[in-house]
């Protein structure tokens, strides 16, 4: 495509800086004034809207509804027809909108009418509409007088004896209406319920039964075309009445001022075209000639050629412009040279680089750049390695989700060979131009995962062996308890077989905290809650304690296991004795409660693990702790052993509450 001169282009834009003002101007001024013709066209219709909607309502609509109540309010109890008809003709003569009006008995006999042009005394008179109820004046439709020759409208007023009749000149309102235009060209009527003019402007309308379509008798002003005029028709309700005042305004009229003063600027316009012309082809003689030189110069510089440079001979105003040029070619030449120095710096790195690099599409997966080793590792050629792409390198069951961003994936491989290999590869984002590019490294792990696969194989190996040690010993454990079972049994004092039963309960303990560890997944630690409550029902039916006499809270606490078997141990004696003690009565009539709880306290912002074993009962013997048996210092060896301490004191329900504290570094995951 052929490129405008300079020359030429300074001519127009000189022509068009002259012209553009006004035209912007004509333009956005034509806007704002139709706008405001139109709300100036508006407010006046709605100016003579109301006007003539309050004269109407005063002469048709009020003035009946208060004079026809006066009329038979200051003739009531007068029967004479000379002196109804006197004040008949004092309400009609200040009203020239009322044809007649008449008075009629309730029989519909007209007692006097004023004048009497077709109304005589005596004769009965039919009313075209009564009110619903007394009290009301009630309006006819607009109807065709023969004996009067004109267009009425009667309103009657009730007040059950009598009846005050009124016959309004349609035609004299019309009249009104035709004083109240604004301009020759405007016309207004009023219209009755089904669109038929009550009045209007021009009273043929009104003769002719002519109707106002519906459309036009919203409450916004309506474009309307009517008898090839154009008008902007407005209509308002008549307050008190079923009516609406429509008037009809012309649309020339709006438009007109409008029209003349576009004429006149467009005058105006051709002035200033002619001037914009003259000016600027001067200002093209005086100017376009150093612009040629510039223009010249700053397209050698757009093809490349940095060394060239402008001359300084120009006027002061384009020496200011050569010298920001020459500035300009100077730092595109510097960042020309210091894109090339990155380039060749980033293809050291890329594809000297030891590690396999891609450079891979972040849209649609393509490899638009593979390094060396990533060709020597996958063993393709890089147009092969650009033909099928990224993901048709992957080789893992379920492919990985799209990613962005800086991160690690793990994925599996194919090489050229069909080879599979476990990879990790670390990929970030490169904006280039509007392009995002992943840079990603790809390292093969596939040595490590068999490490690491073997590493596992051996891990469960050795899991599974020390679960059956753990088995093995708990089994072992279980031996001795049968044992000193028997031998329990077989003992002739009850001394020997309490002291037998205690040991084959502490020797349960430790066979249960092995139990416990070989059965859970995680063989590094004791579920205290677990094994606190298998120990407690066995020891619940070694000592029968009633079914629900013992109420238990356990926290998730882990212990490890050389920790959870000196915790069985304490617990099992702490247990045992409020099993003996505890509970009141003998033998199957035992009562009595017994709580047992394990939780984790802070106090002082250390965690502890709290054990608290409480009754209601009798209790330990007030001189036990004095005496220091064997299980009470079994009890405090093991706490001490825990790394804490125990205390014995009486607890509000009565009976003995034993609390022990230890540290504990290993509370569950909702432990707490």
């Amino acid at each position: 495509m052929q490129r405008m001169s300079v020359r030429k282009y300074l001519l127009l834009a000189l022509i068009a800086i002259g012209v553009m003002p006004l035209v912007l101007f004509s333009s956005v001024f034509f806007t704002v004034l139709d706008e405001h013709l139109n709300e100036h066209a508006e407010s006046i219709t709605r100016a003579m809207l109301r006007s003539v909607s309050i004269n109407a309502n005063e002469r048709a609509i009020e003035g009946p509804r208060r004079d026809l109540p006066s009329i038979l309010l200051t003739t009531a109890g007068e029967s004479d027809a000379g002196r109804l008809g006197s004040a008949l003709g004092v309400i009609l003569s200040p009203r020239p909108e009322y044809l007649a009006l008449a008075i009629l008995d309730e029989d519909g006999r007209i007692l006097a009418a004023r004048p009497d042009i077709g109304l005589s005394v005596g004769s009965t008179y039919s009313l075209r509409t009564k009110a619903a109820r007394l009290g009301e004046t009630a309006f006819s439709g607009p109807f065709d007088s023969e004996s009067l020759g004109r267009v009425i409208l009667e309103a009657s007023y009730s007040n059950g004896k009598r009846t005050a009749v009124a016959l309004i000149d349609l035609e004299w309102l019309s009249a009104r209406l035709f004083l109240s235009l604004g301009s020759r060209d405007d016309a207004v009527g009023i219209v009755w319920l089904d669109g038929r003019f009550v009045a209007s402007s021009d009273p043929s309308r009104m003769r002719r039964g002519d109707r106002v379509d519906a459309d036009l008798l919203s409450t916004s002003a309506v474009r309307h075309r009517e008898e090839g005029e154009e008008y902007l028709v407005s209509s308002e309700s008549i307050p008190g009445s079923d009516w609406r005042v429509v008037y009809y305004r012309s649309w020339a009229a709006v438009t007109g001022p409008l029209a003349e003063l576009s004429l006149r600027i467009a005058m105006l316009a051709v002035v200033t075209l002619c001037l914009s012309a003259f000016i600027a082809y001067a200002s093209w003689r005086w100017i376009s000639s150093p612009l040629v030189e510039l223009v010249t110069k700053i397209e050698q510089i757009g093809d490349g050629r940095y060394d060239e440079r402008l001359t300084l001979d120009f006027a002061e105003e384009y020496r200011e412009i050569a010298t920001t040029i020459n500035g300009m070619a100077e730092s595109i030449e510097r960042r020309d040279k210091e894109l090339k120095d990155s380039e060749r710096r980033y293809r050291l790195m890329f594809e000297g680089n030891g590690v396999p690099a891609l450079l891979v599409s972040a849209g649609d997966g393509s490899i638009r750049d593979a390094n060396p080793a990533a060709l020597a590792y996958y063993g393709y050629t890089l147009e092969e390695m650009r033909a099928f792409g990224a993901r048709d390198l992957d080789a893992s069951p379920e492919r990985p989700a799209e990613h962005d961003g800086t991160l690690f994936l793990a994925a599996k491989n194919r090489l050229s060979s069909g080879e599979i290999r476990d990879v990790e590869v670390f990929s970030t984002p490169l904006a280039i131009g509007e392009e995002v590019l992943l840079y990603e490294l790809v390292l093969d792990v596939t040595e490590r995962r068999v490490a690491e696969e073997k590493n596992l194989a051996d891990l469960e190996e050795k899991t599974l062996l020390l679960r059956e040690v753990y088995h093995r010993v708990k089994n072992n454990l279980q031996i001795i308890s049968s044992l000193l079972s028997m031998q329990a049994a077989i003992a002739t004092d009850d001394d020997t077989a309490g002291a037998l039963q205690e040991a084959q309960d502490r020797v349960f303990a430790m066979s249960l905290a092995h139990e416990v560890v070989y059965q859970m997944p995680d063989i590094s630690s004791v579920d205290m809650g677990d094994y606190a409550g298998k120990l407690l029902r066995y020891l619940e039916g070694e000592y029968k304690v009633p079914p629900g006499s013992i109420e238990q809270a356990f926290d998730g606490i882990r212990l490890e296991l050389d920790r959870a078997i000196p915790f069985g141990l304490m617990l099992g004696e702490i247990a045992s004795n409020a099993f003996k003690y505890g509970l009141s009565g003998d033998g199957g009539d035992r009562r009595g409660s017994i709580r047992v709880s394990l939780s984790m306290i802070s106090p002082d912002g250390r965690e502890e693990a709290e054990l608290v074993v409480e009754d209601d009962g009798p209790g330990l013997p007030a001189d036990a702790l004095d005496k220091g048996s064997l299980g009470l210092s079994l009890i405090r060896g093991l706490a001490d052993q825990l790394g804490g301490g125990v205390t014995w004191e009486r607890a509000a329900r009565g009976g003995t509450r034993v609390v022990a504290r230890f540290p504990s570094s290993s509370p569950a995951a909702g432990g707490r």
